[in-house]
Order: C-alpha cells, then sequence, then structure tokens
C-alpha cells in the first residue's frame, strides 16, 4: 500500500488521514485545502495504472466534474491525479449519513409511496442529469445515495459513481443485491441508464416497504432471481399494497431485458408521477437542466428554470428532511 498521508496533492490538498478502505481495492483519505482549511475526501484507485486505463479514466473523471457543475444532487469533484504512482480523486468532504444507515437506524419504517418519491427526487434529479451529460452511475443503491448534513439542513447526494472508482476496466464494481441481469452478465447489454433505472426502483421499493427488496448476498443466487422472468420483485411480493399502475411502472423498471424498461432515470421517474395522479410533485421536473431550458425562450429560460430549480429543491430539501426524521 501506498500511504499518502503527509503529502500535498494538485499543490493544494494536505492529506491528513486515512478514512478507511474505498471501492475495488483503493482507500479514503481525509485532507485539507492548505490555504484555507476546508475538509476534502480523496478516493485512491486500487490496482496497476495501465496508460490506456488511466486516459479512459481522465476522460470520465472530466465528466463526472460536468456532472457536478450541472447538479448540485451529486457530490462534487474538484480535483483528480497521480501522485506515488497511485491515481486519485478530490471530492467535498460530506458530513451526515448514508441513506442505507438512515434506514438500518429507523428499524424497518415503512413509508408512503409520495413520501418515498420526495426522498429520493435529489437522486433521480443527479442521474437525469448525468445521464443527459453521457454518464451512468453503475451502482446506486441506499448506501452510495448520501444524506448530507450542513448548516443544520440535510441534503442528498448521489456519491461513488462507478466511472470515478475504476481504471476504465471492463467489469465495475456493483453491490449485488442491487445488481441488474447485465451486471451479473454482459449478455443482456452494457452498464447504462437502464442500470441506473433498475437499481433506482429497487432502492425506492427499499424506502417504501422498510427493508431490502433482494435479500441473499450470494452473487450465484442473486443471478438466479434478477434473470426469472416469471418471478420478478414487486412491493405486493414484500407486503405493500399499492395500486396497479404502481406495480406496473416497477414492473417496467425492473424488466431483466435492459431493452424493454424505461430508456433512463427521467422516464421511469415521469411514469411513477403519471402512476399517482393524486400527487403533487415537489420538484416540476427530473429532466436534464440542458433539456428543460432548451424547451424555454432563449432570452428568460435559463434564468427561468433556475429560480425555478433553486426554490422548488430547496422545498423538496425541507420537505425531505421533515419526513426522514419523521416531524409532522
Amino acid at each position: 500500500m501506498v500511504d499518502l498521508v503527509g503529502i500535498v496533492l494538485d499543490a493544494r490538498f494536505r492529506v491528513e488521514s486515512l478514512v478507511g478502505d474505498a471501492r475495488v481495492g483503493g482507500h479514503v483519505y481525509r485532507a485539507c485545502d492548505v490555504e484555507n482549511g476546508t475538509p476534502y475526501a480523496v478516493r485512491t484507485l486500487g490496482g496497476e495504472i495501465t496508460e490506456e486505463g488511466l486516459l479512459a479514466w481522465e476522460r470520465e473523471a472530466a465528466l463526472l466534474s460536468r456532472v457536478a457543475e450541472e447538479t448540485a444532487d451529486a457530490e462534487r469533484l474538484v480535483a483528480h491525479g497521480v501522485a506515488r504512482g497511485v491515481a486519485y480523486c478530490v471530492f467535498e468532504w460530506l458530513e451526515g449519513e448514508s441513506l442505507e444507515a438512515h434506514l438500518a437506524a429507523s428499524g424497518g419504517h415503512a413509508r408512503s409511496i409520495g413520501d418515498a418519491i420526495t426522498i429520493l427526487e435529489p437522486a433521480a434529479r443527479a442521474l437525469a442529469t448525468a445521464h443527459a451529460i453521457g454518464v451512468t452511475h453503475g451502482d446506486i443503491r441506499p448506501a452510495t445515495l448520501w444524506l448530507a448534513f450542513s448548516d443544520g439542513r440535510t441534503r442528498m447526494k448521489v456519491t461513488q459513481f462507478t466511472l470515478a472508482s475504476r481504471l476504465g476496466g471492463e467489469d465495475p464494481s456493483f453491490a449485488a443485491p442491487y445488481g441488474a441481469p447485465e451486471h451479473f452478465k454482459r449478455s443482456y447489454g452494457p452498464i447504462a441508464p437502464p442500470t441506473d433505472a433498475y437499481a433506482l426502483a429497487l432502492t425506492f421499493m427499499e424506502v417504501v416497504a422498510g427493508r431490502r427488496v433482494m435479500t441473499s448476498d450470494d452473487p450465484a443466487e442473486l443471478y438466479l432471481a434478477v434473470s426469472d422472468i416469471k418471478k420478478r420483485p414487486s412491493l405486493r411480493a414484500m407486503g405493500v399494497q399499492v395500486s396497479d399502475a404502481v406495480e406496473a411502472v416497477l414492473e417496467t423498471a425492473l424488466a431483466v431485458d435492459p431493452k424493454r424498461r424505461y430508456p433512463d432515470v427521467p422516464a421511469f421517474w415521469a411514469a411513477l408521477a403519471r402512476a399517482l395522479p393524486e400527487l403533487t410533485p415537489a420538484v416540476p421536473s427530473v429532466g436534464a437542466r440542458s433539456e428543460i431550458v432548451a424547451a424555454l425562450p432563449d432570452r428568460s429560460g435559463r434564468t427561468a428554470w433556475i429560480l425555478v430549480a433553486i426554490v422548488a429543491a430547496a422545498a423538496s430539501a425541507v420537505v425531505a428532511a421533515k419526513i426522514l426524521r419523521g416531524a409532522p
């Protein structure tokens, strides 16, 4: 293991301490800005760095930077590079806890469909932006959805995009209980936006039911389960009473064949909203910013969208925080 503690990365970030292990053999460090002391998280990548892999990773990191520029609902990548032969990414430091930890602490508390939509709306927005840019997360699950605490507020952020956690490898890491068929067998298709829609659907069901959808941790058992066309995961099978419309939306999102799923998260989220006509969404759309702006007048469209997005996102965050705390 190459220890980065004590060195300064990119002439700006002093690595202070090792926090723990990252995915695919890397490590997580805490660093600080040498000028103002602002904390940052540094994730290193495991494995040997090849020239081809490094070039692919550089391209992917640049895309992730664009995602963070377009939405505040994804963790912000501020720098990346190579030090002592180790590739690293520097992200904003997020205080708080994962949605996984929060759900575990809630003791299996079930939530309404509307509450689940409100809680996961920021994740849907972040993924909508990522998909519009050409980025797939590849590992959406409660553990990668972070409830960030800042200035007395709680805000969900999507973290640990797969593209920033590998060196252009063919098989990105994923958590098997949230894996889609194409994770287990590439002949189903590539890891793409329908993969994220699949994982977000499983996460949505977990928030509603208060427990994990796929209970096994054995990859072989999980592959057989997720590839079984005749027996698909459903809220009704978990004992949750929902409408036919909601069941149909989730059935499509969790189709074995990616081509039969929604093409991306915005399509899935819009279908879910249509299945609940009585629900007034906290946010007008989860479409990517570029798509929304393109549909508005040139002179004031961007300003109007930004104002609406700021107000709506703030309102959504307040409501979601109340729901997570169990407040009235």
